[in-house]
């Protein structure tokens, strides 16, 4: 049986704490469940690592000021733009009559840029999408963008 996609990424360098294939729902935050599985199942696009934030916590603890939902997403370099142009698509909604496009907020994580060499270039991106949300309604609506990308990579 041949490695899996992710499994190769990781061998070059892509951090998972744990591989798609090997995640169980209880791993995955509820709020994000679905939409993790649809991206893990894409055979294109990875989720590396995922948080539902926690905007509604009621008592102190460590990630408690966490409130913005994020996912890491790994796919291989040729997929990278379809990757971007499928996130910056899923956060478009309309609110009130108004067309937004800043639900999602796209950060730099590792491995894109101009600075890579063929040498140094390990076939992969990676990037961490974080939801910006101070409330539930916002973290929801996030929420829902991931969902719509999930459902758009299919």
């Amino acid at each position: 049986m041949s490695e899996s996609i992710p499994a190769q990424l990781q061998q070059r360098g892509a951090l998972f704490y744990t591989l798609p294939e090997e995640l169980v729902p209880e791993q995955i935050d509820p709020l994000l469940r679905d939409a993790v599985s649809l991206i893990n199942k894409s055979g294109w696009v990875w989720t590396a690592e995922s948080c539902q934030g926690h905007p509604d916590a009621d008592h102190a603890y460590p990630w408690a000021m966490n409130t913005r939902p994020m996912l890491r997403l790994v796919c291989e370099k040729a997929n990278f733009g379809r990757m971007l142009a499928q996130l910056v698509e899923a956060s478009t909604f309309e609110d009130d009559g108004l067309s937004r496009v800043n639900v999602l907020e796209i950060c730099e994580c590792r491995n894109w840029g101009p600075c890579y060499t063929q040498r140094s270039d390990p076939g992969f991106r990676e990037v961490v999408v974080y939801v910006r949300a101070r409330t539930v309604y916002e973290r929801n609506l996030g929420i829902e963008c991931y969902q719509r990308f999930a459902n758009s990579i299919k």
